[in-house]
């Protein structure tokens, strides 16, 4: 008896083997490739400015909003809470720039700026004065 005959004529074992790989391997790639463009759009991640600000001048009628330095912050895109209550705020600030921010002021109050977009706090504090 030929051995060597023996494997040449049982070929066909190989073939269902090599497909299935081939078919799982195939079925790997395109649920990365769907899962890549369905989850593409849901880590949008944004910009949040950074500054560093303080509030000096603190008083019952307000305080003044000293940007010390840090990306410029558009009041427009922030929301600015006293003591929890949103106060309207315009305009921006650049380094170096103060803004007297007119709003009743509590000692003790929290005071918070939150980017809108991101809603990151980009800076509070505590009032003293």
């Amino acid at each position: 008896m030929n051995y060597s005959d023996k494997f040449l004529k049982e070929e066909t074992a190989i073939s269902p083997v090599i497909s299935t790989i081939l078919m799982i391997a195939m079925v790997v790639i395109l649920a990365a490739l769907i899962a890549t463009y369905a989850f593409d759009d849901v880590n949008v991640v944004t910009d949040v400015p950074q500054a560093s600000l303080r509030a000096i001048n603190q008083s019952t009628d307000g305080f003044t909003l000293e940007h010390q330095g840090g990306d410029e912050i558009n009041l427009n895109n922030t929301r600015l809470l006293v003591a929890g209550k949103d106060v309207s705020i315009n305009g921006s600030i650049k380094s170096g720039e103060t803004i007297f921010i007119n709003t009743t002021l509590a000692i003790g109050d929290q005071v918070k700026f939150i980017d809108v977009s991101s809603q990151q706090v980009i800076a509070e504090f505590t009032a003293r004065y």
